[in-house]
């Protein structure tokens, strides 16, 4: 990203926490308004596959940093990050 961004120009990158707590996933499946086989299959893809992909927001900082961003800022919420950079 960092070699397409013109100067001045800001990128984000929605993603999933590697460090969310299995309490907010619970609680974000819940709120999806699935049935219970359905409530059951999705944390589970959470715990088991996507949790094990995702990156965390220590991961994400650093690697960041290191590209050379004139502003890095990460925002997290309950199971997801926000990464807002500018070149």
């Amino acid at each position: 990203m960092h070699r397409v961004l013109r100067p001045g120009g800001t990128g984000l990158i929605v993603d999933l926490r590697r460090d969310a707590p299995m309490t907010e996933i619970k609680r974000y499946v819940n709120g999806l308004g699935l049935n219970v086989w359905s409530r059951w299959f999705t944390v589970l893809t959470f715990r088991f596959m996507l949790l094990k992909r995702a990156w965390s927001t220590q991961d994400m900082e650093k690697m960041l940093s290191g590209i050379g961003f004139t502003k890095v800022e990460l925002r997290t919420n309950d199971v997801g990050m926000e990464a807002w950079f500018e070149k």
